[in-house]
């Protein structure tokens, strides 16, 4: 398969999974979790080159997940840090169908806060996934417990 196609390929998979993840996002299944995914397919994609058509779609898909984002970050000062995450996530979107030449001009620094401005959201995002793991395992241990002293109690009845 030659190269561009490759890339064609590559770009139509980057869009598709970033707009599903951000649409479950948007419906509130496991925004956390799915937002550190997107942002995941983001981060590896900057050396694609997106239409316009697809990365206005990318961007659609971020605003509409915006609200269920911020949620996740209810204190004012980290929200304040997610609208930024948000911001940059939107412009590494930009850039994405980008000329090569408007990339490159872009001042190193400007870029780097951009990456990293995106990386604090899908750190947190991730952080907050992962206590949401922890928590149900704990419940369920918490459950399986509770079911282990019921049986053992109707054994003890008998």
């Amino acid at each position: 398969m030659p190269s561009e196609n490759r890339s064609a390929e590559q770009v139509e998979d980057l869009t598709f999974n970033f707009c599903r993840e951000l649409a479950r996002a948007s419906g509130g299944d496991e925004v956390a979790y799915r937002v550190s995914g997107a942002l995941h397919l983001l981060d590896g994609s900057q050396r694609l080159r997106t239409t316009r058509l697809q990365s206005d779609q990318m961007l659609r898909a971020l605003l509409s997940a915006t609200p269920a984002i911020l949620a996740l970050f209810p204190e004012s000062t980290v929200q304040r840090w997610a609208v930024k995450g948000i911001e940059a996530a939107a412009a590494q979107i930009c850039s994405l169908s980008e000329a090569p030449a408007r990339r490159a001009a872009r001042p190193a620094t400007s870029a780097a806060d951009i990456r990293d401005h995106a990386r604090w959201l899908r750190n947190a995002c991730h952080n907050l996934a992962l206590i949401e793991q922890i928590e149900e395992r704990a419940a369920q241990r918490q459950s399986d417990a509770i079911v282990e002293l019921k049986r053992a109690a109707l054994r003890v009845a008998k």
